[in-house]
Protein backbone atom coordinates (compact mmCIF):
# COMPACT_ATOMS: atom_id res chain seq x y z
CA UNK A 1 0.00 0.00 0.00
CA UNK A 2 2.90 2.58 0.93
CA UNK A 3 4.73 1.38 -2.09
CA UNK A 4 1.52 3.12 -4.64
CA UNK A 5 1.79 6.53 -3.65
CA UNK A 6 3.18 7.87 0.09
CA UNK A 7 6.42 6.42 0.05
CA UNK A 8 7.41 6.99 -3.51
CA UNK A 9 6.44 10.58 -3.04
CA UNK A 10 8.40 10.88 0.28
CA UNK A 11 11.42 8.95 -1.40
CA UNK A 12 11.69 11.85 -4.30
CA UNK A 13 11.40 14.44 -1.84
CA UNK A 14 14.33 13.41 -0.27
CA UNK A 15 15.92 13.22 -3.50
CA UNK A 16 14.76 16.77 -4.78
CA UNK A 17 16.08 17.69 -0.97
CA UNK A 18 19.83 16.73 -2.30
CA UNK A 19 20.03 14.77 0.45
CA UNK A 20 23.66 12.75 0.69
CA UNK A 21 25.43 10.52 2.65
CA UNK A 22 26.79 12.13 5.90
CA UNK A 23 23.94 15.22 5.32
CA UNK A 24 22.03 16.85 7.73
CA UNK A 25 18.08 16.84 6.86
CA UNK A 26 15.15 18.07 8.48
CA UNK A 27 11.69 17.22 7.70
CA UNK A 28 8.94 19.26 8.24
CA UNK A 29 5.81 17.44 9.04
CA UNK A 30 5.01 13.55 9.93
CA UNK A 31 2.64 12.17 8.11
CA UNK A 32 2.67 9.15 5.94
CA UNK A 33 4.44 11.13 3.30
CA UNK A 34 6.55 13.13 6.18
CA UNK A 35 7.33 9.52 7.84
CA UNK A 36 8.15 7.98 4.49
CA UNK A 37 10.83 10.89 3.59
CA UNK A 38 12.37 10.42 7.03
CA UNK A 39 12.35 6.65 6.18
CA UNK A 40 14.35 7.47 2.50
CA UNK A 41 16.74 10.55 4.22
CA UNK A 42 18.07 7.59 6.74
CA UNK A 43 18.45 4.66 3.99
CA UNK A 44 20.37 7.59 1.73
CA UNK A 45 22.42 8.10 4.28
CA UNK A 46 21.52 11.44 6.07
CA UNK A 47 23.14 11.79 9.47
CA UNK A 48 22.01 13.67 11.00
CA UNK A 49 17.91 14.25 10.65
CA UNK A 50 15.66 16.39 12.04
CA UNK A 51 12.02 15.48 12.41
CA UNK A 52 9.10 18.43 13.65
CA UNK A 53 5.46 18.24 14.01
CA UNK A 54 3.08 19.10 16.81
CA UNK A 55 1.80 15.68 17.42
CA UNK A 56 3.66 13.40 20.14
CA UNK A 57 2.88 10.31 18.47
CA UNK A 58 4.54 10.96 15.01
CA UNK A 59 7.54 12.28 16.60
CA UNK A 60 7.92 9.49 18.52
CA UNK A 61 7.45 7.08 15.37
CA UNK A 62 10.06 9.17 13.75
CA UNK A 63 12.58 8.35 16.52
CA UNK A 64 11.81 5.06 15.67
CA UNK A 65 13.22 5.43 12.11
CA UNK A 66 16.50 6.91 13.76
CA UNK A 67 15.84 10.64 13.48
CA UNK A 68 15.69 13.25 16.40
CA UNK A 69 12.47 14.63 16.73
CA UNK A 70 11.30 18.29 17.83
CA UNK A 71 7.98 20.22 18.27
CA UNK A 72 7.69 23.13 15.86
CA UNK A 73 7.82 25.49 18.54
CA UNK A 74 11.34 23.75 19.28
CA UNK A 75 12.93 23.45 15.79
CA UNK A 76 15.05 25.94 15.34
CA UNK A 77 16.80 25.96 19.14
CA UNK A 78 17.52 21.86 18.94
CA UNK A 79 18.94 22.42 15.01
CA UNK A 80 21.05 24.74 16.58
CA UNK A 81 22.16 21.97 18.49
CA UNK A 82 22.38 19.35 15.96
CA UNK A 83 23.85 21.39 13.14
CA UNK A 84 26.36 24.74 12.27
CA UNK A 85 24.69 27.21 10.22
CA UNK A 86 21.09 25.48 9.79
CA UNK A 87 20.38 21.94 8.00
CA UNK A 88 21.80 21.39 3.65
CA UNK A 89 18.64 19.31 2.78
CA UNK A 90 14.64 20.40 4.34
CA UNK A 91 11.60 18.34 3.34
CA UNK A 92 8.31 19.99 3.83
CA UNK A 93 5.63 17.39 4.09
CA UNK A 94 2.58 19.44 5.95
CA UNK A 95 1.04 21.57 3.78
CA UNK A 96 0.89 24.36 6.17
CA UNK A 97 1.78 27.93 5.46
CA UNK A 98 3.69 28.03 9.28
CA UNK A 99 5.63 24.60 7.96
CA UNK A 100 6.78 26.12 5.09
CA UNK A 101 8.04 29.38 6.99
CA UNK A 102 9.95 26.86 9.36
CA UNK A 103 11.33 24.85 6.66
CA UNK A 104 12.97 27.65 5.25
CA UNK A 105 14.14 29.02 8.19
CA UNK A 106 16.06 25.71 9.06
CA UNK A 107 17.56 25.60 5.80
CA UNK A 108 21.55 26.82 5.81
CA UNK A 109 22.81 29.22 3.44
CA UNK A 110 22.94 27.57 -0.03
CA UNK A 111 20.93 24.46 0.98
CA UNK A 112 17.76 22.96 -1.11
CA UNK A 113 14.29 23.19 0.36
CA UNK A 114 12.23 20.17 -1.20
CA UNK A 115 8.48 21.34 -0.61
CA UNK A 116 6.25 18.43 -1.37
CA UNK A 117 2.87 18.92 0.17
CA UNK A 118 -0.41 20.01 -1.05
CA UNK A 119 -0.29 23.69 -1.67
CA UNK A 120 -3.35 25.58 -0.92
CA UNK A 121 -2.03 28.90 -0.51
CA UNK A 122 -1.71 31.75 -3.28
CA UNK A 123 2.06 32.50 -2.32
CA UNK A 124 5.28 30.56 -0.13
CA UNK A 125 5.51 31.81 3.44
CA UNK A 126 8.93 33.32 2.04
CA UNK A 127 9.77 35.75 -0.59
CA UNK A 128 12.22 35.90 -3.60
CA UNK A 129 14.45 38.17 -1.61
CA UNK A 130 14.74 35.67 1.45
CA UNK A 131 15.37 32.75 -1.55
CA UNK A 132 18.25 35.41 -3.04
CA UNK A 133 19.97 36.14 0.21
CA UNK A 134 19.84 32.60 1.74
CA UNK A 135 21.22 31.36 -2.05
CA UNK A 136 18.92 28.58 -1.77
CA UNK A 137 17.47 26.22 -4.20
CA UNK A 138 13.72 25.61 -4.32
CA UNK A 139 11.89 22.45 -5.47
CA UNK A 140 8.30 22.31 -5.63
CA UNK A 141 5.70 20.05 -6.81
CA UNK A 142 3.97 17.13 -6.90
CA UNK A 143 5.65 13.40 -7.07
CA UNK A 144 5.57 11.85 -10.34
CA UNK A 145 4.97 8.26 -8.25
CA UNK A 146 4.78 5.77 -11.74
CA UNK A 147 8.19 7.13 -12.62
CA UNK A 148 9.64 7.15 -9.59
CA UNK A 149 8.36 3.60 -8.81
CA UNK A 150 9.97 2.30 -11.73
CA UNK A 151 13.12 2.74 -9.88
CA UNK A 152 12.07 2.25 -6.39
CA UNK A 153 10.58 -1.15 -6.71
CA UNK A 154 13.45 -3.08 -7.94
CA UNK A 155 15.41 -1.28 -4.49
CA UNK A 156 12.83 -2.43 -2.72
CA UNK A 157 12.71 -6.00 -4.26
CA UNK A 158 16.30 -6.54 -3.96
CA UNK A 159 16.26 -5.84 0.00
CA UNK A 160 17.66 -2.29 -0.62
CA UNK A 161 15.12 0.14 0.83
CA UNK A 162 13.23 -1.40 3.60
CA UNK A 163 9.55 0.28 3.75
CA UNK A 164 9.00 0.89 7.97
CA UNK A 165 5.28 -0.07 7.17
CA UNK A 166 4.92 -1.00 10.74
CA UNK A 167 5.63 2.47 11.97
CA UNK A 168 3.79 4.16 9.14
CA UNK A 169 0.57 2.19 8.65
CA UNK A 170 -1.14 2.47 12.17
CA UNK A 171 -4.61 1.13 11.31
CA UNK A 172 -4.50 -2.02 8.66
CA UNK A 173 -7.27 -3.76 7.64
CA UNK A 174 -9.97 -1.24 8.96
CA UNK A 175 -13.74 -2.23 8.05
CA UNK A 176 -14.76 0.02 5.07
CA UNK A 177 -18.11 0.45 6.81
CA UNK A 178 -15.61 2.48 9.37
CA UNK A 179 -14.62 4.74 6.17
CA UNK A 180 -16.30 7.95 6.79
CA UNK A 181 -15.44 7.84 10.48
CA UNK A 182 -12.09 7.34 10.24
CA UNK A 183 -11.44 9.89 7.73
CA UNK A 184 -13.03 12.61 10.33
CA UNK A 185 -10.45 10.92 13.04
CA UNK A 186 -7.99 11.85 10.50
CA UNK A 187 -8.91 15.16 9.66
CA UNK A 188 -9.28 15.51 13.49
CA UNK A 189 -5.22 14.36 13.88
CA UNK A 190 -6.41 12.11 16.30
CA UNK A 191 -3.12 11.02 17.99
CA UNK A 192 -1.70 7.76 17.24
CA UNK A 193 -3.34 7.57 13.22
CA UNK A 194 -1.23 8.11 10.71
CA UNK A 195 -1.83 6.12 8.13
CA UNK A 196 -5.34 3.22 7.36
CA UNK A 197 -5.82 0.69 5.15
CA UNK A 198 -9.55 -0.09 4.44
CA UNK A 199 -10.32 -4.04 4.10
CA UNK A 200 -13.47 -4.80 1.84
CA UNK A 201 -15.68 -8.16 3.75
Amino acid sequence: MLLSDNFPTGWHAARRAAVRPGRAVAVVGLGSVGLSAVAAAKTMGADPVLAVDPVEDRRNRAERLGARAAHPRDAESVADLMTEGGFVSVIEAAGALSAQGLAFRLLRPGGTLSTIAVQTADRFAFTPVDVYDRNATIRAGRAPVRSVLERLLPLVVAGRVKMPTDVIVTHPAVPIEQGPDTYRRFAAREPGLVKVSFSFS
